[in-house]
């Protein structure tokens, strides 16, 4: 698949990182997917994105649709599951200004949807303290998150008062939660879990911007897409081999 080099300009407006004139832009798109109890897709939906995205959802719709899975099981039997699914592209700039599409990877697994940013803790702010909050949280079936788990870093060991101000901040963003479950056979996947770290940070832009990208690379994710480390199901096809 080719296409025209402004949608390669679209494109860098909202790749993980981009520059004037990307050689390769890594672009993500969310889904959500029903596999039936053979491996089969039966319905994919799509993420609301940008245009761009859409775009490039479209042409990928029914080679996702072609893929095959490993479905999960209850009582050793396979079982129809919904679950999140992330798509990783690979956009490549040619020569004649065209860009070509490859797959680079999916994953299957429960994600997030939507996150409400927290509001930073007033005193916290005011003592220009910095800190991460980590939170491991347990998908419901309805998309609300239970917290369970949460851990604290801060940019001032010694002053460690201001750990409830975020944990209540963080605690409060999260009631606004919504992620996409991992449901087999009707029931979500027990333990389904999703860690999502919060930066509170005081620094200029591009010190944030540079600590979040540090975390990026660790989580192999771009900043804003949280997934789960587990899934029910697996993906059997070798998608690098497949065109687009």
């Amino acid at each position: 698949m080719r296409l025209v080099i402004v949608v390669l300009a679209a494109l860098c407006c909202v790749a993980t990182a981009a520059s004037k004139q990307p050689e390769t832009i890594d672009v993500w798109l969310r889904a959500g997917v029903d596999i039936d109890a053979s491996g089969h897709v039966q319905d994919l939906q799509w993420e609301e994105q940008s245009k761009v995205h859409a775009l490039i959802a479209e042409r990928l719709a029914p080679v996702v649709r072609g893929w095959e899975f490993e479905p999960a099981t209850v009582d050793g039997r396979p079982a129809p599951t919904q679950t999140g699914l992330v798509i990783h592209v690979l956009v490549d700039e040619l020569a004649d200004g065209s860009v070509t599409l490859r797959l680079a990877d999916a994953q299957t697994g429960p994600t997030a949807s939507t996150l409400m940013p927290p509001t930073y803790p007033m005193d916290a702010a005011r003592g220009g303290i910095s800190a991460t909050v980590k939170l491991v949280v347990e998908v419901k079936a309805d998309g609300s998150p239970v917290i369970r788990e949460m851990t604290y870093e801060s940019s001032d060991d010694k002053r460690s008062g201001y750990r409830d101000a975020f944990f209540a901040s963080a605690t409060e963003a999260a009631k606004h939660w919504k992620f996409r479950p991992e449901i087999v056979a009707g029931r979500v996947v027990p333990g389904s879990s999703v860690r999502i770290p919060i930066d509170y940070c005081l620094g200029t832009a591009s010190q944030c911007q540079r600590n979040q990208r540090a975390r990026d690379v660790e989580r192999k994710l771009p900043t804003g897409l949280y997934q789960g480390e587990a899934s029910a199901v697996a993906l059997k096809t070798d998608i690098r081999k497949q065109a687009i």
